[in-house]
């Protein structure tokens, strides 16, 4: 179990990576980064990595939410699991619905080798006049 969840993290873990260099990747873009002169170059640096580093924030605390509702989630599911492995009325009734039913067909077999026998005492049992 802690190797899926060590996977799980890991697997989260590289999305947000991927996530936080295509927006990176994506402000360098945005502001036009490959053609700036030095000095607006350094000017819109400034402001970009201010907006990236926003981003990044964002990033974060969107992470943070999405763990809270990950664990929640998990913890939902566990308690459904717990709820799940107890029988309920319907499979303690089945269950009974089914003793009484071999116990049926026991009884059905008892009497009618009784009966065979019964039967075999009048005819042995037969009155001549």
């Amino acid at each position: 179990m802690a190797c899926l969840r060590s996977g799980k993290s890991k697997l989260g873990e590289f999305v947000f990576l991927c996530l936080l260099t295509g927006m990176v990747a994506f402000c360098g873009k945005a502001y036009g980064f490959d053609n700036a002169t030095a000095s607006s170059a350094r000017m819109e640096g400034a402001s970009r990595v201010e907006t990236c580093e926003r981003l990044v924030v964002l990033l974060d605390q969107q992470k943070a939410q999405l763990l809270r509702e990950t664990g929640q989630l998990k913890r939902e599911i566990a308690a459904l699991r717990d709820d799940l492995s107890k029988p309920g009325v319907k499979e303690i009734s089945a269950g009974i619905g089914y003793i009484l039913g071999l116990v049926g067909v026991a009884f059905y077999f008892h009497c009618r080798r009784t009966q065979g026998r019964s039967s075999e005492r009048l005819n042995s049992t037969k009155i001549t006049y």
